[in-house]
């Protein structure tokens, strides 16, 4: 700025240029260091050139001034949604472009003033309503669609979630209640002595009570009070956030062998994809948070194989198909071996059909007598059966018959 036209007013947080490029590279280089900056243009014939006085200019001028807060930093715009010229529709006609980088966040300039631009995500819980940006961690938990877990069936066909966005999550666990003597008694004591506690803190002189010995509540509960302070423990997370944590050698070739050999199992023809590269991605986000809670720099080997077992673990329990992984079944909803028995129960129902009451259609018992000879059980069929019902592949004429939709 000092070696072009010289500094404009102020202590050099203005220039003044004719050359549009420069103009945009000095915006840009600005906000990189953390400084904001803003384009401003005069016409032709609107102003005079300060170095040649009586010169009138015949091409545009760039004015680019640098906006810096008090503290040094970049200065925040901040827009408030409730006002009516926060939005506005501005016709258009054209091209729409839908642009996607690594790490969801774009450099973006309109009318002179730029800024770096991410995606967003609305999320309305429990009456709270919050736009966050996409690259921030996002946890979510609900009740299966049925109300409990069924053991034998897909994780995935019991989430009422779309397959496109359920497979953007790192990991996806099933909580389950499963009644335990010993547990049971072991949770409600816990429950029950935590509450007792609570109450009794609410009194200043627990001495005082009658009926119940406060005091001894207190000391014999000493035990449910956190190991850690809760001042020390936010300092610990805020220190935490500083750290990023970078792969070391080992940490790779653990992380790259085992996604490896995990691939290798979807070669051939027809096979299923076992992983994606969104699960690559998983293994480094959860290695990387592993060092980060050891307050460690480096991604050890230990990292890398804690985040491989915790993946292949939620992998097996999710996607698993006997000793194989099938992604699918996140990814679309459906396995390979599912998308090869509704083939087979289609096919079974449109040769049945060629044998039977056309008007009534294949009776459920034979279906289900065909298929068991073709190696699908007959719980599978009915699931398979209500699958194909269900996206509109078959129907049923009379109750406890089938035809196949295509054929009427």
């Amino acid at each position: 700025m000092l070696g072009y036209e010289g500094p404009g007013r102020g202590s050099g947080q203005e220039l003044r240029t004719r050359s549009k490029r420069l103009a945009d590279d000095l915006q840009e280089l600005a906000l990189r260091i953390g400084m904001s900056a803003q384009i401003s243009v005069s016409m032709p014939g609107r102003y005079r050139s300060r170095s040649r006085p009586g010169y009138e200019a015949d091409v545009p001028r760039y004015t680019v001034t640098m906006l810096q807060s008090e503290d040094g930093g970049a200065v925040e715009v901040e827009i408030d949604p409730s006002q009516p010229h926060a939005v506005e529709r501005v016709p258009y006609r054209g091209r729409v472009y839908c642009v996607e980088v690594p790490d969801h966040v774009l450099y973006v300039r309109r009318n002179g003033k730029a800024l770096w631009c991410g995606n967003t995500v609305s999320v309305a819980k429990a009456g709270i309503t919050a736009t966050l940006q996409c690259r921030c961690s996002l946890l979510g938990a609900a009740n299966p669609k049925y109300g409990r877990f069924q053991e034998h069936q897909y994780i995935a066909e019991q989430i009422n979630m779309p397959p496109a966005l359920l497979s953007r999550f790192d990991l996806i666990f099933a909580l389950t209640d499963k009644p335990s003597v010993d547990k049971d008694a072991s949770i409600t004591q816990h429950i029950l002595k935590s509450h007792r506690r609570g109450q009794v803190r609410k009194y200043a002189d627990p001495s005082a009570l009658t009926g119940v010995d406060g005091e001894k509540i207190l000391s014999d509960t000493t035990a449910m009070q956190p190991v850690l302070e809760r001042d020390f423990f936010r300092k610990y997370v805020a220190y935490s956030k500083k750290i990023f944590p970078v792969l070391s050698d080992e940490a790779m070739a653990i992380i790259s062998q085992f996604y490896l050999k995990i691939r290798k199992q979807g070669e051939g023809e027809g096979a299923s994809v076992p992983i994606t590269a969104r699960q690559l991605e998983a293994f480094v986000r959860l290695s990387e948070a592993s060092a980060r809670a050891r307050l460690s720099p480096v991604v050890t080997a230990d990292d890398a194989q804690r985040a491989v077992r915790i993946v292949e673990y939620y992998l097996r329990r999710i996607a698993g198909e006997g000793d194989k992984l099938d992604f699918d079944i996140i990814a679309t909803g459906t396995s390979h071996s599912q998308r090869e028995q509704i083939g087979i129960i289609k096919k079974l129902i449109s040769q049945l059909s060629k044998s039977s009451d056309s008007k009534k259609g294949v009776p459920a018992d034979e279906i289900y007598k065909s298929a068991l000879a073709e190696g699908i059980a007959e719980d599978r069929a009915k699931t398979l059966i209500k699958r194909l019902g269900q996206n509109g592949e078959i129907y049923s004429p009379a109750p406890g018959f089938y035809k196949l939709a295509s054929e009427g």
